[in-house]
């Protein structure tokens, strides 16, 4: 897995759950910085994620989209909840 370009995590996909990418994934990240004392790597890595989850907060109705596309960087409505 790369951060820029080549075979990317982030484009093996169309589409994740929020919640499922928050909770598991996001923290996933951040509990082994805090157990390594700091390894930059997995810092970098969860601010990246953070920075691709953010759009999925802005809304029209200011609440977030239960899906996000995470190599295009934005919120996607779930049809099925239309």
């Amino acid at each position: 897995m790369t951060a820029e370009g080549g075979s990317h995590f982030y484009a093996q996909g169309p589409q994740a759950n929020l919640l499922w990418t928050t909770i598991p994934v996001l923290d996933g990240l951040l509990s082994p910085y805090e157990l390594t004392d700091g390894d930059e790597l997995y810092l970098e890595r969860a601010v990246d994620l953070a920075d691709r989850l953010l759009p999925v907060f802005d809304t029209p109705s200011a609440l977030p989209y239960s899906l996000v596309n995470l190599g295009q960087r934005m919120g996607v409505a779930d049809p099925d909840s239309l």
